[in-house]
């Protein structure tokens, strides 16, 4: 199975593969996180599922990280099929924040309203 998208559009090759993860973050006056996983890879686009979150809140204030969880696809989401392009080099789509990027591992920062 080839693991790669072709971009005729960017005139480059795109590197992801299934179980690849993306993160997405925005908002205004607080920020928001969402994490996707990739299920599949065909053509130009790729099917991903939104991942339900692990917050670690702070004490102190209406903010704290969250990492994906990766043992289960969020709760009643479903797969959707969507197309990937590069910005920089780095692979992307858009999601339910704007851009979306490789997740690197590391717990994401969120804050929130009451």
């Amino acid at each position: 199975m080839n693991n790669t998208v072709n971009t005729n559009t960017v005139n480059k090759t795109i590197n992801v593969k299934s179980g690849d993860v993306f993160v997405s973050s925005g908002g205004y006056g607080q920020t928001n996180i969402a994490f996707y996983r990739i299920e599949k890879v065909k053509n130009k686009t790729v099917e991903i599922t939104e991942l339900d979150k692990i917050d670690s809140h702070d004490s102190q204030s209406m903010s704290g990280k969250t990492i994906p969880n990766l043992s289960a696809p969020g709760h009643n989401r479903k797969t959707v099929r969507i197309k990937i392009s590069s910005y920089s080099g780095i692979p992307t789509f858009k999601g339910i924040w704007g851009g979306t990027y490789p997740w690197d591992g590391t717990p994401q920062f969120f804050s929130y309203w009451h």
